[in-house]
């Protein structure tokens, strides 16, 4: 990685044959000039840079050159976007904001997943999804038809490293014992035996070690946690250039890597926990305790691409984030209690018709009814899985 404060020029590169501005196409891997359709490749080939980990370090990184930042007043988003850009809409929260044209200079991100979903199919993406909402407001499908979806390049860190672990605990062992234990059978108490399950416990203990590998950070305070957990292939990084950004924005950091390692650590020790558990040879496993070494620790800054969609509904802003990789998709959504009320309602309804009929057809349609309202409402719609 650059070291902090170096300034990297940036000029929009032009198109040989028009003088165009060119952009990245996701569909064609390049960079293509929307006026003429010359294409140009990038060339941007070879390892990705990886930064050895000391646990001291306070590094604020960033998009460098000739971009400027432009902050939202609103949730505090910071977004490297084109000196030439006069007006901007936040894609976190759609609130204005202005550009600062005093920008600092940073530091250079090792790498970048390049957009692979155009902004096309993230739209059809978007579409598919909220007609998916079963119980959002009917209102909700009309913003598919109108609301603009943004290309952003969020910040990442990925961290590398070999851990070491001594553990203790209690390992059991299941047996089987006959017991003589007293029922009741016709109107009648009587003893039987039964098979009794009890547990055998000893205490173990042991090493454990295990590598890990592009363990993903999300580096942005503006977005939500459980909507940037997005599926990334982590093998299609690539070296950084900046002709990957023609035509999309990107989020400066806003969460120090200090702040972002802690976060794995904690997510690696869990993993670690549920390993651990997994390799001891018992039945059942308890209170297991273990010290986990973290060794050669290495991170990479990079970029990683979403189109976000931010749409405000009575009042209320909400974020929908689709991978610019696989296509899949998270998303926040209201939901209508009218909707839902007249569901159960009908349902109801029905069921009683029914019920005056025959007994045992309306209990039947009720409870066949209500699994069907509880799998609508708690499946996810398309695209909510990874597509690719």
């Amino acid at each position: 990685m650059a070291e902090q404060g170096k300034v990297v020029e940036i000029e929009h590169l032009k198109c040989h044959s028009c003088g165009g501005e060119m952009t990245f196409s996701p569909k064609d891997g390049m960079l293509v000039c929307p006026y003429c359709g010359f294409k140009q490749e990038l060339g941007s080939e070879g390892p990705v840079s990886k930064h050895s980990y000391s646990g001291n370090t306070r590094l604020n990184t960033g998009l460098e050159g000739e971009n400027v930042t432009a902050h939202c007043d609103n949730c505090g988003a910071s977004i490297t976007v084109e000196k030439t850009t006069a007006a901007l809409r936040c894609p976190f929260c759609t609130s204005p904001i202005k550009i600062e044209q005093d920008a600092a200079a940073s530091v250079v991100p090792d790498g970048v997943v390049q957009f692979q979903v155009s902004q096309k199919d993230a739209v059809r993406c978007f579409k598919d999804w909220i007609k998916g909402r079963f119980f959002s407001p009917r209102e909700l499908r009309q913003l598919a038809k109108m609301q603009k979806i943004n290309g952003v390049y969020l910040p990442h860190f990925l961290f590398d490293c070999e851990t070491h672990s001594r553990y203790t605990a209690d390992a059991g062992t299941h047996y089987y014992v006959t017991e003589t234990v007293t029922v009741t059978r016709d109107g009648k108490t009587v003893q039987e035996q039964k098979q009794v399950q009890k547990t055998r416990w000893a205490a173990v203990s042991g090493e454990y070690d295990e590598s890990f590998e592009h363990w993903k950070a999300n580096a942005s305070k503006n977005v939500d946690e459980k909507l940037v957990k997005l599926d990334f292939n982590a093998s299609d990084v690539k070296p950084y250039a900046k002709e990957y950004l023609y035509g999309f924005e990107a989020e400066n950091n806003s969460i120090a890597l200090d702040s972002c390692w802690e976060t794995v650590k904690k997510e690696i020790s869990q993993r670690l926990n549920q390993n651990i558990r997994s390799q001891i040879s018992a039945d059942e496993v308890r209170n297991l305790d273990f010290s986990p070494d973290f060794k050669e620790i290495n991170y990479q800054y990079v970029l990683l691409p979403v189109w976000i969609s931010s749409y405000t509904f009575q009042g209320k802003v909400y974020q929908v984030m689709i991978n610019g990789q696989t296509g899949q998709i998270k998303g926040q959504a209201p939901l209508s209690a009218a909707r839902i009320l007249l569901s159960i309602l009908s349902t109801a309804g029905i069921a009683a018709l029914l019920y005056c009929a025959n007994h045992h057809l309306g209990v039947v349609y009720f409870v066949v009814s209500l699994i069907v309202l509880a799998v609508l409402a708690h499946r996810k719609p398309k695209g909510e899985k990874k597509t690719k």
